[in-house]
């Protein structure tokens, strides 16, 4: 069966519901458009009526506040001039900054008019102030200069209120226009909708009913899905397939057959799988021990450096001793296990260091049970335990810190425990970390979750790890480890 058909139903669809949304989005914005101009002109009109009735208002204020000074001497009245002065000011300042009215010139005259009363004002007050016979006539120039810029006022309402009623009749017209919009719009809504219905009808419904009236053929072999696959792609892909209905059980016993075969490919791929996660494992374990904090060994050797300015040797020549033994017992148990007295050794030669780095803001207590067992457990668990402890609860410590390690054990298990008096964290937040695995996604603990996961990798079942904090009461790790 060939198709003559150029466009599927979803093309045709596409192209209307894009005609749609353009023709709805230019009407959206021309009627947004035309009532924000319209809007924002008249609200600027209003807005200039409302400075220039500021600015007469507190002239007539400033005024009053001036002949109440000269009268009285008042200070309060002088204070209370000067704030009027200074609004009448601002509000001219507005109008000529927004340039919010079209006659500029008349807002520099109200400001040179303004200044000049102001001028009179201090001249006035001068002259009576030094009991001068000409007060009179500057009493009466003062009052003259303020009679004038009153008598601007009727002019300036009545141009700040023609122009109100012209953008007050403009928004009008704007309303209309926006009524015949949307009223123009309806109708080119209801255009679209009706070529939609009637395009849904043409192109979906008419087909279906015509392959449903051809399905008592289709058993019979006397049907004619032509005219129905022509109508477009999609009803064409629908006849096509009724056709093949009478090869559909050679191809279900063939599907049969290749999901058989898929199900083996499937088990294979699983015990790959199974045998890359394993690796994967081992990879992981090595990137952890591969991310303890290289900081520690350059902070330890500069400090190393200025020791040996400062003293003898021998000091130097300890510290390298310590540094080197701890930097080989590192790198020789990076990918390999390692025993408990071992990584006690390592400990104190990490102490030992950071003694010395630190003087006496932190002291190191390690406590270890006689005759503690040998166990095998992960090489460099602890130290990362201590770094944790001096990085987060003790970083802002400058007297008085303490961190203790100690290693315990009874007829079960082996106890590791690191602890310091520093600033600790809530109780939820150590809840929190339990139940993640120790996990942050802030990298902030990495060096707990480091440990934790190398135990679990190496140790699996056999190690629980729990810590124990609130706020200013310091900081526990707790690993107990199978015997």
């Amino acid at each position: 069966m060939k198709s003559s058909v150029k466009k599927t139903l979803k093309e045709q669809l596409a192209h209307f519901h894009s005609i749609v949304f353009v023709v709805t989005l230019v009407g959206f914005t021309f009627y947004i458009g035309l009532n924000f101009s319209s809007m924002n002109k008249y609200s600027d009109a209003f807005h200039q009526y409302d400075q220039i009735q500021q600015f007469y208002t507190s002239l007539e204020q400033a005024n009053e506040h001036f002949i109440d000074y000269l009268y009285r001497s008042s200070k309060d009245a002088y204070y209370a001039y000067e704030k009027e002065i200074a609004r009448a000011k601002e509000s001219l300042l507005t109008l000529q900054n927004a340039n919010l009215m079209e006659e500029g010139w008349r807002i520099h005259l109200l400001e040179n008019m303004l200044d000049t009363y102001v001028t009179q004002a201090e001249e006035t007050y001068s002259i009576y102030q030094e009991n001068n016979i000409e007060y009179e006539n500057a009493y009466n120039n003062l009052l003259n200069i303020y009679d004038v810029i009153k008598s601007t006022s009727a002019d300036s309402y009545s141009l700040l209120t023609n122009n109100m009623e012209l953008q007050n009749e403009k928004l009008r017209k704007s309303k209309q226009y926006s009524i015949y919009t949307l009223f123009l719009f309806t109708i080119i809504f209801l255009s679209f909708l009706f070529y939609y219905i009637r395009l849904t009808r043409r192109e979906i419904e008419q087909p279906l009913n015509e392959i449903e009236e051809n399905i008592n053929k289709i058993k019979e072999g006397t049907y004619d899905l032509t005219k129905i696959s022509n109508t477009n792609k999609e009803m064409y892909a629908i006849c096509n397939a009724l056709e093949e209905m009478a090869n559909m059980v050679q191809k279900e016993i063939a599907m049969t057959k290749e999901n058989a075969v898929l199900e083996k490919k499937l088990l294979l791929m699983e015990n790959d799988n199974l045998r890359k996660e394993e690796q994967l494992l081992l990879s992981e374990m090595k990137m952890l021990q591969n991310q303890i904090n290289p900081h520690f060994l350059f902070n330890t050797l500069n400090m190393i450096y200025k020791l040996s300015l400062m003293e003898n040797a021998l000091v130097s020549s300890e510290m390298i001793q310590k540094t080197s033994s701890l930097l080989r017992y590192s790198l020789d148990k990076q990918d390999k296990l390692s025993d408990i007295h071992s990584e006690i050794e390592a400990v104190k030669n990490y102490v030992a260091i950071q003694k010395k780095r630190l003087g006496e803001r932190i002291e190191f207590y390690i406590k270890v049970q006689k005759d503690v067992p040998n166990i095998v457990i992960p090489g460099m668990i602890l130290q990362p335990l201590i770094e944790n402890s001096l990085k987060h609860g003790l970083k802002n410590c400058l007297s008085d810190g303490e961190i203790v390690v100690s290693v315990t054990y009874d007829a079960n298990y082996v106890y590791l425990c690191v602890s310091d008096n520093g600033e600790g964290v809530s109780e939820e937040v150590c809840e929190q970390m339990m139940l993640s695995q120790f996990y942050d996604d802030t990298k902030q603990h990495l060096g707990l979750y480091n440990v934790t996961r190398r135990l679990k990798i190496l140790l699996k079942d056999q190690v629980y790890t729990t810590v124990d904090s609130s706020l200013g009461c310091g900081f526990s790790v707790n690993i107990k480890i199978n015997r």
